[in-house]
């Protein structure tokens, strides 16, 4: 690094940034990522909010979080 306090106060500060932006890039690609079965919002359970599991005999998805058996037509 530099002998210089300023500049090198600098650098870590651009560095800290950068890195923030890289992480919420990554996150909002995440985000706008279609998945094989829909988005991956479309699996939120409209009872109590937390992600639904995808039943693969259904082919849809089934709230098993907060039922006693999941709502897909094989349970």
């Amino acid at each position: 690094m530099a002998k210089d306090k300023a500049f090198e106060a600098m650098y870590k500060q651009i560095r800290l940034n950068r890195t923030y932006l890289r992480k919420q890039k990554r996150i909002d690609e995440r985000n706008r990522k279609v998945w094989l079965y829909g988005r991956a919002s479309e699996g939120v359970c409209p009872y109590c909010g937390e992600q639904m599991n995808w039943c693969g005999t259904c082919q849809m998805w089934s709230s098993s979080c907060c039922k006693e058996y999941g709502t897909c037509q094989c349970s």
